[in-house]
C-alpha cells in the first residue's frame, strides 16, 4: 500500500484542523483526505475556478491546461474533459 509523504500528511492535518479546502495532486493524499471529509482540487480544478472567475482568458486557461499536461501534472483525460468546459 502507497504511503503519505510527511508534507501530504501536514498538509491533509492542517486542512483538517483549520476546516478548509486542499490543493492535492497525488491519488493517494487525495483519497485520504477525501476519506476524512475534506474538500480536495487539483491544479486543473483551479484553473478552470481561474476561467470561470474571469481571472484567465479561454486562450489563456486552455495553454495552461495544456502545459500541465505536457508536463505530466495532469493527465489527458482531465485535459480533454476540461477542454469541452472551456470554449
Amino acid at each position: 500500500m502507497a504511503r503519505l509523504h510527511v508534507g501530504e500528511a501536514q498538509a491533509i492535518q492542517l486542512a483538517r484542523e483549520l476546516a478548509l479546502p486542499l490543493l492535492i495532486e497525488e491519488t493517494v493524499g487525495r483519497r485520504v483526505a477525501q476519506g476524512l471529509g475534506i474538500s480536495i482540487s487539483g491544479i486543473a480544478g483551479q484553473i478552470l475556478k481561474a476561467f470561470r472567475q474571469g481571472s484567465l482568458t479561454a486562450q489563456e486557461a486552455q495553454n495552461t491546461l495544456l502545459e500541465f499536461c505536457q508536463a505530466g501534472r495532469s493527465n489527458r483525460k482531465i485535459y480533454e474533459a476540461l477542454l469541452a468546459v472551456i470554449p
